[in-house]
């Protein structure tokens, strides 16, 4: 059992000396430190060779000659901090404060700091929130970079310790040009410590592991071995893969290191993972019982949380199981955490009780009351992970936020479906609940905020419109063909912090309307109210895409499908997360290089996903409504097959993809809208160029904002727009070339049209979402002609169908647990019901073809999941590759009707007409010729 441990901020001031015996380098420090009144060379030989009680005896003798001196009290603190003596650390640093504040000198700003640090870390949070805030005020007044930056990272640090992670990355992020270009090498070492502890919080390893790695070299090579270990083992924590034998060496390094250091709270943390990994369980629970004591005697109240947790869950796990010690033990640190409101602290606190108590249960089945406390305990773990992501004013932090604690839920889900604990009906609907809990909630909260009524006026919103329009801006540049390559850097790192700043002003403008914080917590639908919504030949499949266990042998959840039909409920356990990911990246790859999709993988991922529960789906389902999960996510399920020599499932069944149950039921529940006429289409937009001066012609329709691409015309979606008029007829409108323009489209009123349709370039940013867009036409000097992901949330729809023939439109940023972020989850909170959408590129004649054949079905009254389907027998049908069908697909309400009874243009096609007006002319013809008079 692996904690999701939230890193102590150990942050010391780094600077290289020469390694030496310690007694030659403090008197040379002594000598240098009072002719030049600089003191802090004191602190770095410390943090060099670990020798801290002869630093602190040192500083103690020149503070008694030079009392009044407050660099020698402000060493000092920094000195009994790091020796972990708070009392006297805090006395030396409130004295160094007085003195400063008689001074006004602004050195004071960089001591209040390091005061707020000492505070964080003894859990002091409001006093040392009251003392950051200080110090940043005092900064600002001083209007030195150095002070400035020092304080939005200490502010990143207060934030963090808040949970509060977005706002966390948003002001690092706003400091990161100034501390990576001028700042020392203490303060870049800072930053890097917060932004490692604020990506590992949201789930982001990889990256955490990066910034680890990069902050220990710099430590290392200023010699700073001090900070150094913290580094190292920070970077131990985000290594999983390389097995037991490793990772013991890999904590063994840091605890040496923490020891030569004088590392108190390193080497204590060090000994605990040892003991966790240990061979002999004899002497794991002997290292960590030395690492618990040594952070009891640290004063830290972050590193002694962890160190309890750590036994606590080392007692609920090794042979034989002190099952009511550790069970008051945990007890005891839930207390503890739910006293200082630290609601991730609390989570985990519950996360590892529940891991004991499911033990328990699995080890004696037939008593109920650990079962209920385990089911409770996760339960408990949940609602304080909602509560820490709810905190997040920032979307995509919200998003990150729950991807980090995504673990939680898929272990209730795995052990409430396990059929070796009892499962119950009330079981699988709690599976089922907790399954919701988990999908899509920032679209989920999205669409309540629009629904509440977002502040679309005052200061805030003023100053965002400003920043949209610095944006429209720099894009606008960027999209110039004779844009210079060394000014496309610039010009994009104007582009982040601007983006930065919108973000910044739109969670701060939802967090003023006080209905937006009472939508935070939905209504999700239960089993009972999605069954209640299907009809009898639909069925909704859930999924829970995840790892059986770990290397250690604990259950992780696992990988499950729900069944859900109108009248019966089923789980099925399926392939787990290791053996299906790759499977399903090979079947893409293959898919995209070929064009087709292979059979017998085709086959094999059917049987792995679908198998069992479709040998016992009632024969009269023809509707699937998939909500999936992970790599699901990218999936053509059309092509999936049963054998080799089978049908594609886009034969026999009507699939539609929904980012959650909940969602899909109240897009099935919303009213139809009043007439209104049929399609407003934008199709071939011209970007720069007139329509007479553009001679390139795209066979794709992608474009990418980072690049210099001259953008072609796409001739066919012209003729598909042609062709979306005339099935439709009525007052149906098509906007082309430099008239399809973002300005129109903001200038319109939608809710007078049924659908809107894009056939033109379109771009998926996986780093950046809010990047992802449709190319329109500019329109005027103001836009752009990127209708992004930012504008789009804020479009006024109502219910109706949308329709993006563009590549990837229907991908986007995939986020464990939230799905897709991106084009469609934007349409879908702009008031979209139905989106369609393209999961890869899509050739321009391909995609013409396609929805040409679409909007015949759809025109005849079809649904726009029947139209979709019709389309896609038809190509198969054709013998069209699977690439040039299978990658478009349908989010949202696919049962709805956008023309009940057809349009009046569809029931006879204008050839056909044609040839009837033809026959009528030719029999009037020959029958005047017969009537007329012989001669």
């Amino acid at each position: 059992m692996k904690p999701l441990a939230a890193l102590p901020l150990l942050l010391i001031l780094p600077l290289a000396v020469a390694e030496t015996d310690s007694t030659a380098l403090f008197l040379a420090c002594e000598i240098s430190a009072v002719a030049d009144d600089n003191y802090r060379c004191f602190g770095e030989i410390a943090g060099r060779t670990g020798a801290w009680s002869e630093a602190a005896d040192r500083l103690e003798h020149l503070a008694s000659g030079d009392a009044d001196n407050p660099l020698v009290w402000w060493a000092l603190g920094y000195v009994r901090q790091n020796q972990r003596d708070i009392s006297q650390a805090e006395a030396a640093y409130l004295r160094a404060a007085d003195l400063f504040a008689d001074r006004d000198n602004p050195q004071q700003v960089s001591l209040l700091l390091y005061l707020f640090h000492l505070l964080l870390d003894e859990g002091r949070t409001e006093e040392a929130l009251a003392v950051v805030e200080r110090g940043a005020r005092a900064a600002e007044q001083t209007g030195d970079p150095l002070l400035l930056a020092h304080a939005a990272v200490s502010r990143a640090s207060a934030a963090s310790s808040l949970d509060r992670y977005g706002e966390a990355e948003r002001l690092l992020l706003g400091a990161q040009e100034w501390v990576e270009t001028e700042a020392p090498a203490w303060l870049l070492s800072r930053w890097l410590k917060i932004m490692g502890h604020v990506r590992w919080t949201q789930g982001l390893y990889a990256e955490a592991r990066d910034v680890y790695a990069r902050s220990a070299e710099l430590n290392r090579r200023a010699g700073n071995y001090f900070d150094e270990a913290n580094d190292r083992y920070a970077l131990a924590l985000t290594v999983f893969e390389d097995g037991d034998a490793a990772r013991r060496e890999r904590f063994q390094d840091v605890l040496e290191l923490s020891r030569r250091t004088g590392n108190r709270l390193t080497e204590a943390s060090s000994l605990i993972k040892l003991g966790w990994i240990a061979e002999d369980p004899v002497e794991g629970r002997s290292l960590i019982r030395r690492g618990v004591a040594l952070h009891a005697s640290s004063g830290s109240a972050q590193g002694v949380f962890d160190s309890r947790l750590e036994l606590a869950g080392h007692l609920a796990s090794e042979e034989p199981v002190d099952f009511e010690q550790a069970f008051e033990l945990f007890n005891e640190i839930l207390d503890d955490a739910t006293a200082r409101g630290q609601y991730l602290n609390a989570a985990r606190a519950d996360f590892y009780t529940s891991f004991f108590l499911w033990q328990r249960v699995k080890r004696v089945p037939d008593e109920p009351r650990w079962r209920k406390l385990a089911i409770e305990a996760n339960r408990r773990s949940i609602r304080n992970i909602e509560t820490v992501r709810n905190l997040q004013l920032d979307t995509l932090a919200r998003a990150r936020t729950l991807k980090y604690a995504l673990r939680v839920f898929e272990v209730l889900v795995g052990w409430l479906l396990r059929e070796d604990t009892g499962r119950s009906p009330e079981d699988v609907a709690m599976a089922f609940d907790t399954l919701e809990r988990m999908r899509a909630r920032v679209l989920l909260d999205e669409l309540d905020a629009a629904g509440a009524g977002s502040s679309g006026e005052g200061p805030l919103a003023d100053e965002r419109a400003g920043v949209l329009r610095q944006i429209a801006t720099v894009q606008r540049r960027l999209l110039q063909a004779d844009l210079a390559s060394d000014e496309r850097p610039e010009q994009l790192g104007r582009l982040e912090q601007l983006e930065l700043e919108e973000r910044d002003l739109r969670g701060r403008l939802a967090a003023e309307n006080p209905v937006v914080a009472l939508v935070r917590r939905p209504q999700l639908a239960t089993l009972r109210d999605v069954q209640e919504s299907l009809r009898k030949d639909e069925a909704l499949l859930s999924f829970q895409i995840s790892d059986w266990t770990h290397p250690n042998g604990f259950f992780l959840g696992g990988s499950w499908v729900l069944v859900v039909t109108a009248t019966d409920v089923n789980a099925y356990r399926i392939s787990d997360k290791a053996e299906l990911d790759p499977a399903l990246e090979m079947y893409r790859s293959v898919l995209r290089d070929t064009g087709s999709s292979p059979a017998k993988g085709s086959a094999r991922l059917y049987r792995e996903l679908f198998g069992e529960a479709f040998d016992d789906l009632p024969q009269h389902i023809r509707r699937l409504i998939v909500v999936p999960d992970g790599a699901l996510h990218g999936l053509p399920f059309g092509t999936l097959r049963a054998s080799p020599g089978s049908l594609p499932l886009a034969m026999e069944y009507e699939i539609n993809l929904v980012p959650s149950a909940t969602l899909w039921r109240r897009w099935r529940l919303q009213k139809r809208p009043g007439s209104r006429a049929p399609a407003l289409a934008f199709a071939d937009p011209r970007w720069g160029a007139s329509e007479e001066e553009a001679t390139e012609v795209a066979q794709m329709r992608e474009w990418a904002l980072d690049s210099a691409v001259e953008l072609g015309g796409l001739p066919f979606a012209r003729r598909e727009g042609k062709s979306i008029v005339r099935r439709l007829g009525g007052n149906s409108e098509l906007l082309t070339g430099t008239d399809a323009s973002e300005a129109r489209l903001k200038s319109l009123d939608l809710d007078r049209f049924d659908i809107l349709h894009f056939a033109a370039h379109a771009t998926i940013d996986h780093d950046r979402p809010e990047r992802s867009g449709v190319l329109l036409s500019p329109g005027n000097a103001t836009e752009d002609g990127l209708l992004q992901m930012r504008e789009i949330v804020e479009l006024k729809l109502d219910g109706q169908t949308v329709i993006l023939s563009a590549c990837r439109s229907a991908a986007g940023k995939l986020m464990p647990g939230e799905g897709v972020m991106g084009l469609a989850q934007a349409f879908f909170v702009g008031g979209a019901r139905t989106v369609v959408g393209s999961l890869w590129p899509l050739k321009d004649d391909e995609a013409a073809v396609f929805f040409d054949a679409f909007y015949r079905h759809l025109a005849r009254g079809s649904s726009a999941g029947a139209a979709l389907t019709g389309a896609r027998r038809e190509r198969i049908e054709a013998g069209a590759s699977d690439a040039s069908w299978a990658g478009i697909v349908l989010l949202g309400d696919g049962s709805f009707v956008p023309f009940p009874g057809g349009r009046p243009a569809s029931r006879m096609s204008p050839i056909w007409i044609g040839v009837l007006l033809l026959a009528v002319v030719v029999s009037g013809a020959l029958l005047l010729r017969r009537r007329a008079p012989a001669v």
